[in-house]
């Protein structure tokens, strides 16, 4: 009786031991860009599919196209001159995943203009700044938006739902802080939009071109906060109160014009997670993405069906050896 006890438990442990080493291998935390099915404020699970190279490199701050087709992100494969990124564009099922940009130089913060080309930020050869540009989707006709003074820094762009004006981040003024500024898309002389203290980033246009949302670290925590503004009048709102180690980056608003999907650390939250947030009254929700383990930089089609986020997520781990 003790020895077919003593058997048993035998067993039990050698099973329960190889059900954690088969748990551990069957998983693996991958990170990259990923897009989903949009329903009912969430992400639907089994519609979860990569749609950046399985190569282990880093991709970031995806954006998808108003149509729902595409999607554009800047990053580079592993082992690639940590000096140069390139703009990436893949279609939503995974397939046709390739460089926009060949140019060996630093191309970042890439967004779509509403007739569906790409502008982004560049520093090219020889140049000691960045500088706002505009392409084809197909990487033709590429032209420079803003230029000089050297050595300022231009970045993440966005275009204005009438086609006519870029706002972007820029040191234009001096120093190491981030101010907004704005340019013709069809090239001109840069205006500073904001003057405040602070660093402010990643502008976007309400889909009515009526307002402007972005983060800044002018917050009584400094810590990184949504900014709602008035366009062009500039009357701005922060529509939540951080807590000591919360932070929100990286707007995008929804087609209601009244709420914004972010990205950050809210309610003691130990990861990176999107939310939901309601502009006039500051009412939040966390946006569920089955299986990750940080989510960051959110952005929808205009019907708003299909969502792109950066993300690392437990997938299984046969997935890290395919290549979309």
């Amino acid at each position: 009786m003790m020895r077919a006890l003593r058997t048993a438990l035998i067993m039990a442990a050698t099973l329960g031991w190889g059900w954690a080493l088969w748990g551990q291998a069957a998983t693996k935390t991958q990170g990259g860009i990923w897009v989903g099915r949009w329903e009912n404020d969430a992400v639907v699970a089994s519609s979860i599919r990569r749609v950046s190279p399985a190569d282990g490199g880093t991709y970031l701050q995806p954006m998808m196209h108003p149509d729902g087709t595409r999607v554009v992100f800047w990053g580079r494969a592993k082992g690639a001159d940590r000096r140069s990124t390139d703009i990436w564009i893949a279609k939503v099922d995974g397939s046709d995943c390739h460089k926009v940009t060949k140019d060996q130089a630093r191309n970042e913060g890439a967004s779509w203009t509403a007739d569906g080309r790409i502008v982004w930020s560049t520093q090219r050869a020889g140049d000691p700044g960045m500088r706002i540009w505009v392409m084809d989707a197909d990487g033709s006709n590429a032209h420079a938006v803003t230029a000089g003074p050297p050595p300022c820094h231009d970045t993440r762009p966005c275009v204005s739902p009438d086609g006519t004006t870029v706002v972007f981040g820029s040191n234009r003024a001096g120093g190491n802080q981030q101010k907004l500024w704005k340019a013709p898309l069809a090239g001109g002389k840069a205006e500073q939009v904001i003057t405040d203290a602070g660093s402010h980033h990643r502008p976007v246009f309400s889909h009515d071109g009526k307002r402007l949302a972005f983060f800044t670290n002018a917050s009584p925590t400094r810590k990184f906060n949504l900014v709602v503004m008035d366009w062009p009048s500039g009357k701005r709102v922060q529509p939540v109160s951080l807590g000591p180690s919360d932070n929100l980056r990286g707007p995008f608003w929804m087609r209601d014009n009244k709420r914004i999907i972010v990205h950050g650390r809210l309610d003691r939250s130990r990861s990176v997670r999107l939310y939901l947030i309601e502009v006039a009254t500051g009412k939040w929700k966390a946006v569920d993405v089955p299986g990750s383990v940080s989510c960051g930089h959110g952005s929808l089609d205009r019907e708003e069906k299909v969502i792109t986020f950066d993300c690392a997520r437990n997938v299984p781990a046969e997935i890290g050896k395919k290549t979309p």
